[in-house]
């Protein structure tokens, strides 16, 4: 996959501009890579960060950021009705990467404490009936509906124990 980030191909540390958004994305993305993030952590970060600053609004100056920012960006994330997990995932990414700018001094203060964090609802799971476990049972034990057809039987019996004996139900 393409990098989120356009990164020219040789870039020293006097070509940067520390007032840049985007370069400051970049800088903490390799930062976390450095420190022994994985991969997959990392691309999540930038990923978030990059929905951040495609926001309306945004400034480019990290030092005209505001918590009226992150609230806007939320506010974009459930307006394509993400799931709350999805939101307080990208909430999380960004709040990392805006704690990272206030220690490094790009931002004056830490405001992603104003914005309550999105809370996400234990979903209750329907747990499988007794009965319902019987009639699976009862079709896997069945005999094949046509001819030429071999299910296996054994196979299926030994899965549907396994998932009732370890309790695998939902």
């Amino acid at each position: 996959t393409a990098p989120a980030f356009p990164r020219p191909k040789r870039v020293t540390l006097n070509d940067l501009d520390p007032s840049d958004m985007t370069v400051l994305g970049q800088l903490f993305v390799t930062y976390k890579t450095s420190v022994g993030r994985r991969e997959r952590t990392t691309a999540a970060l930038e990923d978030a960060i990059v929905r951040f600053l495609q926001t309306p609004g945004v400034p480019s100056d990290p030092r005209s950021l505001s918590a009226d920012h992150l609230v806007a960006f939320l506010a974009s994330l459930w307006k394509r009705q993400l799931r709350p997990s999805s939101v307080n995932h990208y909430q999380r990414g960004v709040n990392e990467w805006i704690r990272w700018l206030f220690k490094r001094g790009s931002v004056t203060w830490d405001f992603t404490r104003e914005v309550d964090t999105v809370r996400v609802p234990s979903e209750r799971m329907r747990m499988v009936t007794n009965d319902v476990m019987a009639r699976m049972l009862t079709a896997a034990i069945a005999p094949p509906v046509k001819k030429g057809r071999r299910p296996c039987r054994e196979r299926n019996v030994a899965l549907l124990r396994l998932m009732f004996d370890t309790g695998l139900r939902r």
